[in-house]
């Protein structure tokens, strides 16, 4: 005969403090995927964008926030024309009078995210599992 034994008052205890042990493990894996994410952007900026100068590739900002149910995290481009090189702005005139008669679309804010999902899924993945180990 199979007997086990479990001290239940034990496995409560532990559930209980387990957004304790898997809130740290989750801010860790929006940084590293935000990480990700700017890297694969700034590496795709430099190989294809016209006459990469630096200042858009280099003002990247992340912004990691903790609700009561959620983790949040969002990168972050402040420049004016972040979004401009991430549409293009073709037949348009910007702040300062200027005409764009064509500019490319590069996206490459979402061709880098759809190149490092596997390895935001992966990190994420690997931060409940550790976790749960952690029980």
């Amino acid at each position: 005969m199979l007997e086990m034994r479990s001290n239940g008052r034990e496995v409560v205890a532990r559930l209980a403090n387990f957004r304790e042990l898997l809130t740290p493990a989750l801010l860790e894996a929006e940084s590293k995927s935000l990480d990700a994410v700017q890297h694969s952007a700034v590496d795709y900026m430099y190989s294809q964008m016209i006459d990469p100068q630096g200042p858009l590739e280099d003002a990247f900002y992340q912004v990691i926030e903790v609700g009561a149910n959620s983790i949040s995290g969002q990168l972050v481009n402040p420049l004016d024309y972040a979004w401009r090189q991430e549409e293009g702005f073709s037949g348009m005139t910007d702040s300062l009078g200027r005409f764009f008669s064509w500019t490319p679309e590069y996206h490459y804010m979402q061709k880098s995210l759809q190149a490092q999902l596997p390895t935001i899924e992966q990190y994420f993945s690997d931060a409940v599992a550790e976790s749960l180990d952690a029980l």
